[in-house]
């Protein structure tokens, strides 16, 4: 089993194989080669792909990827001042998607009054914070979600679930017979935390069948 390595840590690397995994931030899908940009808890990284004159299912894959979506890549680690972001690159040998993105409520022209309400999304992307300049993210920028989500779907419990300084709103804001689970290191107002943003894969799947398990024993009650 290929050992995951966390992109803060590939600077001090040689040049060689790694394995790197994370959430789509962005992709450029020329022509002749195309670029994804992820992020994982603890940075962001440039993978590249020159595209194959023949079939190339690599490419494919990359044409259909999405915002957020997790994903697992193997590749040749390569230092090199020019590359902006770092200074290092990977070439892609291998791209497994783990998990794919919902589609996103925020769009290129989605107005200001929207944004507000699912900050805690756009404020991932570089343009969003950007656009907040300096002032201050309020309190409850996850909260608001939350409770529309929990309004809208009349949860009687939520799992919340993030890896970011921006999530950490989410957690303060849930109520008795919620979850919070931090993703990674650093200070956290959760109550559980898991190591690696892989396991989350695991952990909703434990979480699925432990609910089946549930809704067969209580005799088939509601979703």
């Amino acid at each position: 089993m290929t050992t995951r390595t966390l992109i803060k840590n590939l600077a001090a690397l040689s040049d060689g194989p790694v394995t790197v995994s994370g959430w789509v931030d962005t992709v450029r899908d020329q022509k002749k080669v195309q670029f994804v940009v992820l992020r994982d808890e603890s940075g962001a990284l440039q993978f590249v792909h020159p595209r194959a004159e023949e079939s190339d299912p690599i490419a494919t894959t990359i044409s259909a990827l999405g915002t957020g979506t997790f994903v697992t890549v193997t590749g040749t680690l390569k230092h090199d001042e020019r590359v902006k972001l770092g200074g290092i690159e990977v070439l892609i040998a291998s791209l497994d998607v783990v998990s794919e993105a919902l589609e996103s409520p925020i769009a290129e022209d989605t107005g200001v009054d929207k944004r507000m309400d699912w900050r805690f999304l756009d404020l991932r992307v570089p343009k969003g914070r950007a656009r907040r300049g300096t002032h201050p993210v309020p309190r409850h920028g996850d909260g608001k979600a939350l409770e529309w989500l929990r309004e809208l779907t009349a949860a009687s419990a939520v799992l919340f679930i993030g890896d970011d300084v921006t999530d950490e709103d989410g957690f303060r804001v849930l109520e008795a017979g919620d979850v919070g689970i931090k993703v990674g290191t650093g200070e956290t107002a959760a109550q559980f935390r898991i190591s690696d943003p892989a396991e989350v894969s695991e952990l909703l799947a434990e979480l699925v069948t432990v609910r089946k398990r549930a809704l067969s024993d209580a005799g088939g009650g509601a979703d």
